[in-house]
């Protein structure tokens, strides 16, 4: 995901605190932040010092009640969506959203937090949802289902067919399907002779 499209989806899913986010929206979004943070510092300072010198007019606008209005909403435009992307990007290593309070900790909370938006996200479905980027849509044992998608065996109404390894038959009693197993097992995994 790049930087604008990063940014999009956050503010698209500005109030959406369920899903996951993968690394790269957390992280651009994070250099929006940064950007927009040092934007509106530097167009402050040259606003309040056009000549060099602070303009006490404008000094004395900055503690009313509108500019208050006016710096609290540009914050929340930055911080919602900011707290969404974390609780979202949390969610992609499969920890709870409230693992953010983690922050509160002096010292070691933001680093651990700084660790956990670092570390890669689960490359397969978890607790809160399909992967963003798609890795590990198909389970390794999907390939036994006839190339059905794997789907837990509680979702599944239809037992599929499964698939035997190559010189097995179908149709023998338990017994034999063991023994045969078994035989498959020594000649060409353990590699006996038999």
């Amino acid at each position: 995901m790049g930087f604008t499209a990063a940014v999009a989806s956050c503010y698209l899913k500005f109030l959406t605190f369920s899903g996951r986010a993968p690394r790269s929206e957390y992280w651009w979004f994070i250099v929006f932040q940064l950007l927009m943070a040092t934007a509106s510092v530097v167009g402050m300072m040259l606003w309040l010092m056009p000549g060099g010198q602070p303009d006490t007019s404008k000094l004395a606008y900055l503690q009313t009640a509108e500019a208050n209005i006016v710096y609290l909403v540009f914050w929340a435009l930055l911080y919602i969506p900011g707290l969404s992307v974390t609780v979202r990007r949390l969610h992609d290593i499969d920890r709870s959203g409230w693992w953010f309070w983690i922050v509160l900790v002096p010292l070691l909370g933001p680093i651990i937090l700084l660790i956990f938006m670092v570390l890669p996200g689960s490359a397969a479905r978890n607790s809160f949802g399909p992967d963003p980027l798609g890795r590990g849509t198909r389970h390794p044992a999907a390939e036994l289902y006839d190339g059905a998608a794997y789907t837990p065996a509680k979702a599944r109404k239809n037992k599929p067919q499964v698939r035997l390894p190559r010189g097995m038959t179908a149709g023998k009693s338990e017994a034999e399907r063991r023994a045969e197993i078994l035989e498959y097992y020594r000649k060409n995994v353990t590699r006996q002779p038999t």
